[in-house]
């Protein structure tokens, strides 16, 4: 019992200093955030619009997308689903943003209340979603992108 304690303990005291050592690495930096949130609102017209050449210059070349029912998709994937209005967005809302950037990569998390229809069902249920932005070539571009239904 004792050694179960103990365990617990020095688990939570290093999640504490895996913590404090996160936010060293992960300073706030205002213009990076405002970049991504500029990136992002252009990259969520275009996915109501289903503006090919926005996504084409967002999305990385490998892009990896995991959606809410937990399918992987690639880059050329994710686009067929906007080219052939697969998907279409009933209404959008996404924000309760959050940064932690290092370096040249961008780990961006937020809420998404977007009402869609996906493959003829539509979904309303909102999600917690992770989008990664790195810089390649000068350019900030997705390079994967992770979202969760909320069942709470």
């Amino acid at each position: 019992m004792h050694r179960i304690l103990f365990v617990s303990i020095a688990a939570l005291v290093a999640l504490g200093s895996l913590s404090a050592q996160q936010k060293a690495e992960s300073p706030a930096n205002p213009e990076i955030e405002k970049t991504i949130i500029n990136i992002e609102d252009e990259k969520d017209r275009a996915m109501q619009t289903r503006d090919m050449a926005v996504l084409d210059r967002i999305y990385a070349d490998d892009l990896v997308f995991v959606n809410a029912k937990g399918q992987v998709l690639t880059k050329a994937q994710r686009m067929k689903e906007f080219e052939s209005e697969k998907v279409k967005y009933l209404s959008f809302d996404q924000g309760d943003y959050r940064f932690h950037i290092y370096g040249d990569t961008v780990v961006l998390t937020g809420r998404s209340n977007s009402v869609v229809n996906y493959h003829g069902t539509v979904n309303s249920v909102p999600r917690r979603f992770t989008s990664v932005y790195t810089k390649l070539n000068g350019q900030w571009r997705l390079v994967a992108h992770q979202a969760t239904l909320i069942t709470e």
